[in-house]
This record gives C-alpha cells, sequence and structure tokens, in this order.
C-alpha cells in the first residue's frame, strides 16, 4: 500500500493491494473483529482503487455487502466510513453537492483517539477531486493547499505527497511550468525519503510483487475457467431469461446513449456561446482586479436564496444588487463560472430544492411545490434542469435521500 502511494498509476500493484484489503476485510467480519473490519474497509475507499473505474466496478459489491452488515453502533471510524462511502458514491453518480455536504460529514465523524488529522487529510482530498469535477478551480487549489499545510504540520508524507501530485497537474494543465514544476520537485524529494525510509526499492521486495503477480494471473485463470463453465451449464435453462434481459438492456443502452448525446451537444453549445462571449467582451474596461470583486459580489447574491428563488429573479436585478450593469455582470459571469446567467441560476435554484427536498421545514411540499418554491414554475422544466445538475429526476433524488436517512 505505502509503496502504491509512492509510485502511483500502478493499476496491477493497485489490484493486488486491494485483494489483500478485501481477504483482510472478510477475515476480519468472519471473526467479527469489527473495529479492524472498519478501519481495513477505510483503506479500500483508497483515490487509488475507487478513481479507477475497474477497481471501483468491484468495490461496489464490497460497500454493498458492508451497508447490509450490522456492525455495533459506536464502532471506531463507522460514521466516518459510511460518510466516506457517501461520498463517493455521489461523487460516481455525478451528485456534487451530495458529495461535498459528505466531505463535511466526514470532518465530524472523525474520531479523536485514531489519528485524526489523517482523516481530516483524506476528506480535503476528496473534495478538491469535488471542486475539480465541478471546475471550481479557486476552490479547488485553496482547499489542495489547506492539505498541504495540515500534511506538512502532522508529519502525513503519503498524504503530503498526494496533494503534491494534484498541485502539479493542476498547474500543467493550467500551462503554470513554473509552479507546476516546483510541486513536481517538492513530490520527488518526499518520495525519495520515504523510499529510503520503508527500504522499499530492495530487490526481496520487488521479487515479492513478482510472485503477488504471478499469483493474481493463476487466481484470475482459475476463476474465469469456472466462470465459462458455470455458463455453459445453465445457458440452455436462462436463455429466454438472457433474451428478454438482453432486450432490456438495449432498450436502457440506448435511452442512455440518447441522454449522453445530448449532454455533449449542450456542451458543444455552452463552448461555442463562451468562444462568441470572449469575443464579445473584448473591448470591455474591466480589469482582472474588477472582475474578481463583481464575481465575489455575484457569489454573495447568489448564495442569497430568498432573492433566486424569487420567479422575477433576473440578470437586471443581479446587476442593481451588485452595483454593476448588465453587460459588466453577464461578462463576468460568462469568463469566472463559463456559463450563461441562465444556466447559472438554474443551478444555483437546484442546489436549494436539493437541500429542500431533504429537508424537514418542507416535507409538507410536493416536488412540483419545491419547484415554485425556488422560483421555477414549470414542472417540466425542473425535471430537466434538475437531471442536468444532479444527473438524476428529483424523485430518484428524494427516493435515495429517505433510504440513506433510514440506514443511518
Amino acid at each position: 500500500s505505502v509503496f502504491l502511494d509512492v509510485q502511483g498509476d500502478q493499476p496491477q500493484l493497485a489490484r493486488a493491494t486491494l485483494q489483500l484489503y478485501r481477504k483482510a476485510f472478510y477475515q476480519s467480519v468472519e471473526i467479527r473483529k469489527w473495529p479492524l473490519a472498519v478501519g481495513i474497509f477505510t483503506n479500500m475507499l483508497d483515490e487509488n482503487f475507487v478513481g479507477e473505474p475497474l477497481l471501483y466496478s468491484q468495490l461496489r459489491k464490497d460497500i454493498a455487502a458492508f451497508k447490509r452488515m450490522h456492525i455495533p453502533a459506536g464502532t471506531p471510524l463507522l460514521d466516518f466510513t459510511r460518510a466516506t462511502i457517501s461520498c463517493v458514491e455521489a461523487i460516481h453518480s455525478h451528485n456534487y453537492v451530495k458529495a461535498l455536504a459528505a466531505t463535511y460529514a466526514m470532518e465530524r465523524n472523525i474520531e479523536s483517539r485514531d489519528t485524526p488529522k489523517r482523516f481530516a487529510a483524506d476528506a480535503l482530498g476528496l473534495r478538491t477531486k469535488i471542486f475539480s469535477l465541478m471546475h471550481d478551480d479557486r476552490r479547488a487549489v485553496k482547499t489542495m493547499l489547506e492539505g498541504v499545510d495540515l500534511c506538512k504540520s502532522n508529519h502525513i508524507d503519503d498524504g503530503l505527497m498526494h496533494f503534491y501530485v494534484m498541485l502539479n497537474k493542476f498547474y500543467l494543465s493550467r500551462g503554470d511550468s513554473a509552479k507546476a514544476q516546483r510541486y513536481r520537485l517538492d513530490y520527488l524529494e518526499l518520495k525519495e525519503k520515504i523510499l529510503t525510509e520503508n527500504n522499499l526499492q530492495s530487490v526481496s521486495r520487488l521479487e515479492f510483487l513478482y510472485e503477488l503477480r504471478e499469483a493474481n494471473t493463476t487466481v484470475e485463470r482459475l476463476t474465469e475457467q469456472k466462470h465459462w463453465q458455470n455458463i455453459i451449464t445453465t445457458v440452455i435453462i436462462v436463455f429466454a431469461i438472457i433474451v428478454s434481459l438482453l432486450l432490456v438492456f438495449l432498450f436502457r443502452s440506448y435511452r442512455r446513449a440518447m441522454r449522453t448525446n445530448r449532454i455533449l451537444y449542450r456542451n458543444v453549445q455552452d463552448s461555442l456561446r463562451r468562444e462568441e462571449g470572449n469575443a464579445k467582451y473584448k473591448g470591455s474596461r474591466l480589469t482582472d482586479n474588477d472582475k474578481e470583486q463583481l464575481a465575489q459580489r455575484i457569489d454573495a447574491v447568489m448564495q442569497n436564496t430568498d432573492e433566486i428563488c424569487n420567479s422575477d429573479f433576473n440578470l437586471d436585478r443581479l446587476a442593481e444588487l451588485t452595483e454593476s450593469n448588465y453587460k459588466e455582470v453577464s461578462q463576468v459571469i460568462n469568463e469566472h463560472y463559463g456559463k450563461n446567467f441562465k444556466a447559472l441560476l438554474n443551478e444555483c435554484r437546484i442546489r436549494e430544492a436539493c437541500r429542500r427536498l431533504t429537508d424537514a421545514d418542507y416535507g409538507h411540499l410536493t416536488i412540483e411545490g419545491v419547484a415554485i418554491s425556488v422560483g421555477i414554475k414549470s414542472r417540466s422544466h425542473f425535471n430537466s434542469y434538475f437531471k442536468q445538475v444532479t444527473g438524476m429526476s428529483p424523485s430518484v433524488y428524494q427516493k435515495i435521500s429517505k433510504e440513506e436517512e433510514k440506514a443511518d
């Protein structure tokens, strides 16, 4: 596991590590060593595993099994682990609002008896990933730097290395080679330190990894052979069922493909509109400082639910509240958020709707009532905006929320 943290991007080593974690986890469950089992499962939710689609598809079965287990209340790290699971699942379902809330729940549920700062670093790492997926560069960088300070002050070398890698990739993607190189050098120095301290470059360790790889290959081959034998034995009996399921799968795949194509089309259109907007604002007299201050005022207004949930709220009203004009507000929204006013307003309203759909104070409202309460009068428009922001319908979101409450 330490070697994987240092090297990174080692799919075969990641599979081997996860396999050992899984074996240790289920053996711990079998002998009812719950603190040990929960601690191991927390390690299984590492970015090296949940960030790889193939490994996460396998890990989902373990997550489902973990959620079904009757683990005693008060087990160390149990609430932290459940919050981490909620965060990971929300990220993979593109529900970034829920994922972000889960990272704060992780911090609230860190037991003080263990190494709390290490788990706080894990929460910051996930929060950085969410901000990156939301294209919120400002908060992503701020969170990464918080992670660096936390890891440095508490000597969490592997966590510090992870944040160095993220900062290096971020600045490379932005074309800032000087800062990217700085964090690259920090990463290499720390890597050398960890390798030396753990003697991970020894021949015996490399031989162990080779033997482990060979053993994994043998297990995978035997598993595949058994899998095909089972298929041949049962294919005649289940043929009709398979055909039916295949038809359902193809139909759903077609619908998913159509939804994906629509999203891609909207992304292309948004990109074209941004390019047109950049050309349109070429003659603007706003300085970078002016834009930053105006963006902060826009943020403050967009967080005021009394304003944005008014169905008459528009760009002119936003310009009035930010003490600016229509054109400058439109320019800053286009350049700072990468979207137009309507898209920004819909996103803010949907985030508030997410909160109200799970808030007991609004429990008497139907979904349509919640839509109207956030300023969206059309149920069909509300459903469309909701899916664009969260990736699911409001009814599905509400259902999952209720299931989560029962599970907790």
